[in-house]
């Protein structure tokens, strides 16, 4: 998985891969909070399945992540991706042992979960996870996207060693808006690995 990522990535998605998965060396595990706004079409489907993959095969036993979008189209997107990267790599095996249901991409031999949830949905907030992804918040519609939010956040503080990880894609919410003051405390830095990437760095 790590050496097809490495050949085919952009190279924000590297630095970003690093981020999201706390990586040992890359400067980014002390830091559990992460934030990455990117353009519509940047890859940030293809960074969310890399993850995913990564996760399945090297994370250690037991271990959970809950991701959710903005709506059960988009968490199906999150699952065809990965799904795809298994059809499109078999010479490397990233589809061994995985299995797919119909919100969650499994490693039954380790016993490693990947959860896709739409923000929406009626299972949605209330999970434990050692990483929860939280994907186009932009466009999480309230009252639903809030509640996530805020128990999502909850769950995430009391998980000693978690992580929690946002994508989003600007433009933002007008200032007063939870999405927006959130943010703007990420962009800031304090306490946060926050990414920006830009239209250029997407060829």
């Amino acid at each position: 998985t790590e050496d097809e990522w490495q050949v085919n990535r952009q190279p924000w998605q590297g630095e970003a891969h690093a981020a999201i998965l706390g990586l040992p060396g890359s400067g980014f595990e002390a830091v559990p909070l992460t934030w990455i706004d990117g353009p519509t079409g940047c890859g940030k489907d293809q960074l969310i399945a890399a993850a995913a993959l990564s996760i399945l095969h090297d994370a250690p036993e037991g271990f959970r992540c809950v991701m959710y979008s903005t709506d059960h189209d988009r968490s199906r997107d999150v699952i065809s991706a990965v799904a795809g990267f298994c059809r499109r790599t078999e010479a490397i095996n990233v589809g061994d042992g995985i299995e797919f249901t119909r919100n969650e991409i499994r490693n039954k031999t380790r016993d490693v979960t990947v959860t896709c949830e739409p923000c929406d949905g009626a299972s949605a907030s209330g999970a434990r996870a050692d990483l929860f992804v939280l994907n186009e918040v932009q466009s999480w519609k309230d009252p639903h996207g809030f509640r996530v939010w805020t128990e999502t956040m909850a769950r995430f503080g009391k998980k000693r060693a978690g992580r929690f990880v946002v994508l989003s894609n600007l433009p933002f919410h007008p200032i007063g808006d939870w999405r927006r003051d959130a943010w703007e405390v990420a962009r800031k830095g304090v306490g946060w690995n926050y990414m920006a990437v830009r239209l250029t760095d997407c060829p």
